[in-house]
């Protein structure tokens, strides 16, 4: 389906997400989540990506992928495709853990790291990829960033 920029752009109809909203903090991007989620949050999982314009303004989101108890598919091209449908700049995506344990899993580290890859290629900012459960939320990104900065302090040369 093509998007136009002014339309919503949803799969389903939900009240929760606001257009023109900035959603630039993990705490407010899981705040959508819980709301968008809502009882789903501890069942299956679920992949969703929230796309931003270049202010840093919200222009949509989509429902990328739905799971079982403890995985769910992630196709990267299907993400990075409603990111060019809706001239976006950028995007965050978040994916639930039914179980509440907010520790990324080695699959879900892997992930991040290529689609950063992928968004440096498109010049299309993976801002961040966010694991949520109802009582709090892990930034995997965040956490990617700073061993890439560990790393890289230790490997120059003093």
């Amino acid at each position: 389906m093509l998007v136009k920029r002014h339309q919503l752009f949803v799969k389903e109809t939900n009240e929760s997400f606001q257009y023109n909203e900035k959603y630039t903090t993990a705490h407010t991007v899981w705040e959508l989540a819980k709301e968008i989620l809502g009882d789903e949050i501890e069942i299956q999982e679920n992949l969703y990506a929230v796309y931003f314009n270049g202010s840093m303004t919200a222009i949509g989101y989509a429902h990328i992928s739905k799971g079982g108890i403890d995985s769910t598919i992630i196709p990267p091209v299907v993400i990075f495709k409603y990111a060019i449908d809706l001239l976006a700049t950028g995007f965050i995506i978040f994916h639930n853990h039914p179980s509440g344990n907010l520790n990324p899993s080695n699959f879900d580290k892997g992930f991040s790291s290529e689609l950063l890859k992928a968004g440096k290629l498109l010049n299309i900012k993976v801002i961040d990829n966010l694991i949520v459960t109802k009582n709090g939320f892990y930034s995997i990104d965040q956490d990617l960033k700073h061993e890439t900065t560990a790393k890289e302090e230790v490997n120059e040369p003093i």
